[in-house]
């Protein structure tokens, strides 16, 4: 009884190592990287974002300067050409920028299934390596039991 013991507690010892190298070292290193990875990625859409959007504020600031003098002007036909010209490029610089915001929700979602996909295959292993142990201590239970039984029938 006590080598069975003794068998199962080793056995226990080598899940515990192999979750600890299978589930939790991955996921350390994993974190470690992915918090580099993410903040560099962060701040460079955050200054694409605050780029595009300065540069909209900007157009909307020279169209509405322009509109002013267009008011104020004998001749406001002569500004339509320039305001459509402002018109137009804030339209662009507005769909860059839904653009960019869309492509940083895809971006996203998609590390964040990496991440999940990555953290459910660990999670696979360390089931498959606890199974195997629940095997294992059960036919070595059954194993004993079977042959303590069996030394007491003769």
């Amino acid at each position: 009884m006590a080598e069975v013991h003794r068998q199962i507690q080793v056995q226990l010892e080598d899940v515990l190592k192999l979750f600890h190298s299978e589930l939790l070292s991955q996921l350390e290193q994993k974190l470690e990287l992915d918090i580099k990875y993410l903040t560099a990625t962060l701040k460079k859409y955050q200054s694409e974002r605050k780029s595009k959007s300065e540069s909209i504020e900007c157009c909307q600031s020279q169209l509405k300067k322009l509109r002013r003098k267009s008011q104020g002007s004998r001749h406001p036909n002569k500004y339509g050409d320039r305001e459509m010209q402002y018109v137009e490029l804030m339209s662009r610089r507005q769909a860059e920028l839904d653009t960019l915001v869309a492509v940083g929700y895809r971006s996203a979602l998609t590390e964040e299934r990496r991440r999940y996909c990555f953290l459910v295959d660990r999670q696979c292993s360390v089931t498959k390596l606890l199974i195997n142990y629940h095997c294992k201590v059960t036919h070595g239970h059954d194993t004993h039991t079977h042959t303590h039984t069996h030394t007491h029938t003769h």
